[in-house]
């Protein structure tokens, strides 16, 4: 077995610290491991993030967190919109390769689904309130209650 060396960092994203615990290989070939957690220590991706260098593999670990926390307050801001302008309904939220999609479900859906490209997503100039009350406008202009 090879002998590893394991050490951490903090990172912030959006105002919120997350740590990389990192792994990797005393001798070569280096092949670099980042556990991303949030302050609980909770995983944040499912996987680690792997790179051939120390670096490739920061770097790679702090693109994912990036996305994964711009995602998540996207999520949460069309959650707060939906509560107050679409009582009851659910938010769900697909991605695709260079845009995300809002879409309501339950007792609400939308005539149309709100989009956002990936930049704007993970723009870290774009606060929670802009996302909110942009997306509780498309949700008040296209929504539509469901029968029964």
């Amino acid at each position: 077995m090879r002998p590893y060396r394991e050490w951490e960092e903090t990172f912030e994203v959006f105002g919120m610290p997350y740590r990389f615990c990192f792994r990797g290989p005393v001798e070569e070939p280096a092949r670099w491991e980042v556990a991303i957690v949030d302050r609980q220590g909770v995983p944040v991706v499912p996987r680690r993030v792997r790179g051939r260098t120390e670096d490739e593999a920061r770097w790679r670990a702090e693109e994912a967190v990036h996305t994964w926390a711009a995602v998540r307050r996207l999520h949460e801001a069309a959650s707060r919109a939906a509560a107050r302008t679409a009582p009851g309904a659910e938010v769900v939220l697909n991605e695709r390769a260079e845009e995300l999609e809002v879409e309501l479900t339950g007792p609400w859906r939308l005539r149309v689904p709100f989009l956002a490209s990936r930049d704007e997503v993970t723009d870290p100039d774009r606060t929670e309130e802009e996302w909110e009350v942009r997306l509780a406008a498309h949700f008040l202009h296209h929504g539509v209650r469901m029968p029964g």
